[in-house]
């Protein structure tokens, strides 16, 4: 999650929904700077190829960011709107 959202909260809802699952299929990070979005989400495409999903909770910057890294992979792309305007979610 980017931005100034409440990452705790995102956190603890994501964690609850994914409560009947087992835990270490769940790995959840807080982006720190610039560009980390992309370097975790190529990371886990080489990691898990086509058997994993990555979601991002942020906004249309986080979302691009993501389809960029992710691109022309076969790892899944979904996305929790959490910015400030969530032109891209609205739009689909």
């Amino acid at each position: 999650m980017a931005g100034g959202g409440n990452f705790a909260s995102y956190e603890h809802a994501i964690k609850q929904t994914w409560s009947s699952r087992d835990p270490k299929e769940l790995e959840i990070y807080k982006t720190l700077d610039a560009q980390d979005i992309y370097k975790v989400c190529t990371a886990f495409s080489k990691r898990y190829k086509d058997e994993g999903v990555v979601y991002i909770c942020g906004g249309d910057g986080s979302f691009s960011e993501a389809a960029s890294a992710l691109a022309h992979t076969q790892t899944a792309l979904g996305f929790i709107p959490a910015g400030s305007c969530n032109d891209f979610a609205r739009t689909l």
